[in-house]
């Protein structure tokens, strides 16, 4: 009970989290805007996947939330370093 209500609370951080890596600055060049909405609308759906698989406690759940949780590791740095960018126009680092 208390898992799967970890899991359901959990939802909106990592959706935060892995929005980072649309403020990627690799998006933006010419003829990437394609890949890059399908690279984010494939991590969201992974998120799912792997949030459905833990709500039902299989195997291979653990697995993939540690793929997951380092996904989510790597969005949110690059979320910061995106607001570092815009804030002071240059990259930090």
């Amino acid at each position: 009970m208390w898992f799967r209500v970890f899991v359901m609370l959990r939802l909106p951080i990592s959706v935060i989290a892995l929005l980072g890596f649309a403020e990627l600055n690799v998006w933006n060049q010419p003829g990437m805007g394609l890949f890059g909405v399908m690279f984010v609308v494939g991590i969201l759906v992974f998120l799912t996947a792997t949030s459905i698989k833990l709500v039902r406690r299989r195997r291979v759940a653990l697995q993939l939330a540690g793929w997951l949780l380092a996904a989510e590791v790597l969005g949110a740095v690059s979320l910061i370093a995106a607001g570092d960018y815009i804030y002071m126009g240059r990259a930090t680092g």
